[in-house]
């Protein structure tokens, strides 16, 4: 057992940190992101955001520690800016991503059973089988092409979704890609832009997670067929495969 004193984190006094002051989900710092990235870094293993008045890593090292240590942080109060535990939280928590062991031991356990190589081989031979058919007809139609939306997207959007067992629908899965990145961070313009346009997409992308809609044999499927098995939590699956759903292609268009 661990003691509640034990649990108590020492925090660094903001006084000795390095305060960043920019904001990274401003739209510029979207676009491109890479050298507030190297800022970032070359700041300090840990450093402060005055716009969030909250701590940040960015290292590697301290990155990998913060992921390899639920007791000191936890991953229950969301993968988000905002603190899901709170009253009044707009996100709904992910089963598998926002929560702690053991229920993330024992939720993990059965989705690696699930995503067994015998699975991921046929998904690899439906992966290569379908970029085969998109670069041929890619090639068949002009000589060049843009590389983002028109091979990487209509391959993910695609060949994600069917290996998941839902049948895919290009348009909606980005305003959903979109809106789930604004979801991550502040309430700000963006992230209410993308809700007036994921709501006009939230009743097909419910529709898309019930027990009905799995296509036979995909991913989605198997995994109600563990919870009505009573190998995961009752009521998961729905947010088992949003999860898988949403992480796939998850983006900001800035």
């Amino acid at each position: 057992m661990i003691s509640r004193e034990e649990r108590v984190i020492e925090q660094p006094s903001i006084d000795r940190l390095p305060v960043i002051d920019r904001d990274p989900f401003d739209r510029d710092v979207i676009r491109e992101p890479y050298s507030f990235y190297d800022d970032l870094r070359e700041a300090g293993p840990i450093f402060w955001l005055s716009q969030y008045g909250t701590y940040g890593v960015a290292r590697y090292d301290q990155t990998r520690a913060v992921f390899d240590d639920p007791v000191r942080f936890p991953s229950s109060g969301g993968a988000s800016l905002s603190d899901i535990r709170s009253r009044g939280s707009w996100r709904v928590p992910s089963p598998i991503i926002e929560v702690d062991p053991p229920v993330h031991t024992q939720t993990r356990a059965v989705l690696t059973e699930i995503l067994s190589p015998k699975i991921t081989r046929t998904w690899k031979e439906k992966f290569e089988s379908d970029a085969d058919v998109l670069v041929e007809a890619l090639l068949a139609k002009r000589t060049s092409f843009d590389a983002m939306s028109d091979l990487v997207e209509p391959f993910v959007f695609k060949v994600g979704p069917e290996a998941l067992g839902v049948i895919p629908d290009v348009d909606k899965l980005r305003i959903i890609g979109h809106h789930n990145f604004n979801t991550l961070g502040p309430k700000n313009d963006l992230y209410d832009q993308s809700l007036v346009e994921a709501s006009k997409v939230a009743q097909w992308y419910e529709a898309q997670q019930e027990r009905k809609a799995m296509l036979p044999n995909g991913f989605g499927e198997l995994i109600y067929e563990a919870e009505e098995a009573g190998r995961l939590p009752e009521g998961s699956s729905a947010g088992l495969l949003r999860s898988f759903l949403r992480g796939g292609w998850t983006r900001q268009l800035a």
